[in-house]
């Protein structure tokens, strides 16, 4: 088929989990724009999975059946910023940051008039998204000959966990077109402030339920690591976040948490392995910095050290996702609150759920907080299922304590993933129950086109 139109997306993807998220939108966007007689064309910021997503989406619209990783290299797709650059936690930083900030910010702006996208895909990383969306408004209302471009948000901020004014939170939506939300419970607080563009198209954990293949080959893996555990020894699995920032925080407490829990644990719960899965925007920094300091910390203890970059798209292979297929292989993961957390709770992995700033972000975040856990699958069940350690709760002692309890009874090890299943089984009905088997990248996908189609029409 003969491709008439073009549809210039323009994505701003800061961070590793974004990356993931803009890939599978573009992937599925390629495909359904190629029905419409679309051909798509990305740019932007973004890292490894988009490349990968962007070389699909070109073999897409010249018609060839397939697309490998190996067609990352030939991608018309090049990030305008560095990833490594863009993730900044932790008010201190972000100060020290900001000169930095507001020239990529700029620089995302300029590339924005001169691209002149249809649609503009803004992918969670909200504080830099937000001020590069307010610039482009300002620029698309008052600038001659400006581009006609639609503003989409990918992932909303968490008013339903901090205290969010409705006056803020009408402003911050008053920026978009559309935003879209990952949870059933998050579009209730949204409508709750009177804001009605905000699109519920699900949680990127939904994706893999509703790939029946891949779920059931999940699952068996999972079943398979469990029947071995008493002849192999215990794999833990570490996720120390995607943020550099992250790293400088969470890896020396991880570290003496790991030697602890590498000299308490004997018998069968002995530990065998160490697997660190780290973004491929930290890699280098982790090899460099942080994994000679765990690899001496564990001497002398037989325990062998790994280390999985997870840069794979998910949807440039048919197979399980490395870093899925790792986790569903563990008997612990202990991972930094975030995305990470719901990953695990796909591979059937016990978890303990860890988190570190500065104390200034600390204390922010501890007087605004307006619930009472962090990770998904203890906010769907009201409860704590997973153990959370979370600002100076963190602590060497405290993890490994939490760890050895999950690595040695096994009572509290089915207990924590029979509450985790119940989360994970209420999030694909609640998905379900609004949109049958549409996966939340399709969904993304329609609204992209969507708007599109509202722009070409102007």
């Amino acid at each position: 088929m003969k491709l008439l139109h073009v549809l210039r997306l323009y994505v701003v993807a800061g961070e590793a989990s974004g990356d993931r998220l803009a890939a599978r939108a573009v992937t599925s966007l390629a495909a359904l724009a190629r029905e419409h007689g679309v051909r798509v064309e990305v740019h932007g910021v973004g890292g490894p999975a988009m490349r990968v997503s962007a070389a699909a989406a070109d073999v897409i619209a010249s018609g060839t059946e397939g697309a490998s990783e190996a067609g990352a290299a030939r991608s018309s797709f090049r990030s305008l910023l560095d990833l490594s650059r863009l993730s900044v936690m932790g008010i201190g930083h972000v100060l020290l940051a900001a000169p930095r900030l507001w020239y990529m910010q700029r620089q995302v702006v300029k590339d924005i008039e001169r691209i002149r996208p249809h649609v503009v895909l803004f992918v969670d990383f909200k504080a830099f998204n937000k001020r590069v969306a307010k610039r482009v408004q300002h620029m698309r209302r008052f600038k001659e000959g400006s581009p006609r471009t639609a503003l989409l948000q990918y992932v909303a901020p968490s008013i339903w966990a901090w205290r969010s004014s409705r006056a803020g939170s009408l402003r911050y939506a008053s920026l978009f077109d559309e935003i879209m939300l990952l949870f059933p419970f998050e579009r209730r607080a949204w409508n709750a402030f009177g804001i009605a563009h905000a699109f519920l198209v699900g949680s990127p954990a939904v994706e893999v339920m509703l790939d029946a293949r891949l779920w059931t080959a999940l699952k068996r893996v999972s079943q398979i690591r469990q029947n071995q555990r008493e002849q192999t020894g215990s794999h833990i699995v570490l996720m120390p976040g995607s943020r550099p920032d992250e790293l400088h925080h969470c890896m020396p407490v991880l570290t003496a948490a790991l030697k602890r829990i590498a000299a308490s644990c004997t018998g069968y719960t002995r530990v065998a392995s160490v697997t660190c899965i780290v973004a491929e925007s930290v890699a280098e920094l982790f090899s460099t910095t942080h994994l000679s300091r765990l690899v001496d910390s564990l001497t002398g203890s037989s325990v062998t050290v790994n280390v999985h970059v997870n840069t794979q798209a998910p949807e440039s292979s048919r197979r399980i996702p490395e870093n899925l297929k790792i986790l569903a292989s563990s008997d612990l993961a202990i991972v930094t609150s975030g995305t990470a957390v719901l990953e695990a709770a796909l591979g059937s992995t016990p978890t303990v759920c860890v988190y570190l700033t500065d104390w200034l972000t600390s204390l922010i975040a501890k007087r605004r907080a307006q619930v009472t856990c962090a990770s998904i699958p203890n906010l769907i069940l009201n409860r704590t299922a997973i153990p959370e350690l979370l600002f100076e709760q963190c602590t060497e002692d405290r993890v490994a304590q939490s760890a050895c309890d999950l690595l040695r009874d096994e009572a509290s090890r089915k207990k924590q993933l029979h509450d985790v299943a119940i989360a994970l089984r209420w999030l694909r009905r609640e998905h379900c129950r609004h949109y049958g088997g549409e996966v939340p990248s399709a969904l993304v996908a329609q609204r992209i086109l969507y708007h599109y189609n509202k722009v070409e029409r102007r």
